[in-house]
C-alpha cells in the first residue's frame, strides 16, 4: 500500500477547523463513554480507560498535525498508510462526539447522505454540520485508498 495524496481548498479548511477544535476538547470523555469498558477487575477498567486515552490522544495528534499543516489546503499533502488510519480514527472520534452534542435530532439517513438542509440551520449549527460533512468525506477518501 502506497502513500495517500490529499488535497484540500484552503478557504474551505478556515470554515471547519473551529468547530472541530472545539469538538476535540470534548473528545477524551467520548473515548470513555462511546465504547464497552470491562466491568468487574478495577484494574483492567483503569488500564483499559487509559489506553483509550492515550491511543486518541496519539491519532489526533497525527490529525492536528495533518490540519496544521501550512501546505494542507494549498498544496497536495503525503500520508503514510499509519498517518492516514490515525486520521481515519481522529475523523471518526470527531464526527460522533458532533452527532452526540450538536446533531442527535437528526435522523442517521439524513446525516449519512448530507440532505440536511444546511440553510435552514442556525449560523453556529452551520459550522458543524459543515464540519460533520467534511469529516465524513476525508473518512471515505481515507477508506478508498487503504
Amino acid at each position: 500500500m502506497g502513500d495517500i495524496h490529499l488535497s484540500m481548498d484552503g478557504e474551505f479548511m478556515e470554515r471547519f477547523v473551529e468547530p472541530l477544535r472545539k469538538m476535540d476538547e470534548m473528545t477524551a470523555s467520548l473515548a470513555q463513554s462511546k465504547v464497552l469498558i470491562p466491568e468487574g477487575d478495577a484494574l483492567m477498567r483503569q488500564l483499559w480507560i487509559e489506553h483509550l486515552r492515550s491511543s486518541l490522544a496519539a491519532d489526533m495528534e497525527v490529525f492536528w498535525t495533518l490540519i496544521g499543516d501550512q501546505r494542507f489546503g494549498n498544496e497536495p499533502l503525503v500520508l503514510s498508510p499509519a498517518e492516514a488510519e490515525s486520521v481515519l480514527r481522529a475523523a471518526a472520534s470527531l464526527r460522533m462526539r458532533i452527532r452526540e452534542a450538536f446533531l442527535s435530532d437528526v435522523e442517521d439517513g439524513v446525516l449519512e447522505k448530507g440532505m440536511l438542509d444546511v440553510q435552514s440551520l442556525p449560523p453556529d449549527l452551520q459550522k458543524v454540520y459543515v464540519s460533520y460533512i467534511f469529516l465524513g468525506s476525508l473518512q471515505e477518501l481515507l477508506i478508498s485508498h487503504l
